[in-house]
């Protein structure tokens, strides 16, 4: 079984929203069947719950986030994880410099995304329900290719 991490700061937004839209790809077949996909954050209080605009997004999609509760990253994880898809590209230098993780396990989520030109997943974190759809719809539309690329490595 392969292992894939979604990160970000707190683990309260960002990393459980594309968990939640992984895990829809997933129910629609569209994600490799031997990949296990979680999330975490890098800068977290462990045991808090995702956003209230992130669980009511999540809803939309088919998918619970009421009872996902943060938890932080380990070194350990980070280096056992298969893929790490993060947020932004604070936390793939945050994974690499200071976890010493290979880059080639990496993945900049958005920069699957190119419709606005900007490799990073807007933070929507105490912001309005607009500013969470925002970040979601960058996730979403960087997903499918996420999942392509998950399934054309899984098989190297």
């Amino acid at each position: 079984m392969k292992k894939l991490i979604f990160i970000c700061t707190g683990n309260t937004c960002r990393s459980p929203l594309a968990l939640a839209a992984w895990r829809a790809l997933s129910q629609e077949g569209e994600t490799p069947p031997d990949v296990q996909a979680d999330s975490a954050g890098l800068m977290t209080t462990d045991g808090q719950p995702a956003s209230r605009h992130s669980i009511a997004i999540a809803k939309d999609w088919q998918q619970d986030l009421s009872s996902h509760l943060s938890k932080q990253l380990t070194a350990e994880e980070a280096r056992n994880a298969d893929w790490l898809v993060v947020m932004s590209i604070m936390h793939a230098h945050s994974l690499r410099e200071f976890i010493g993780v290979d880059p080639d396990k990496i993945i900049l989520l958005g920069s699957l995304d190119q419709r606005e030109g900007n490799d990073e997943i807007p933070d929507p974190y105490g912001g309005s329900r607009e500013a969470y759809e925002t970040c979601a719809s960058h996730i979403q539309h960087a997903m499918k290719k996420l999942a392509l690329l998950v399934a054309a490595e899984a098989k190297v």
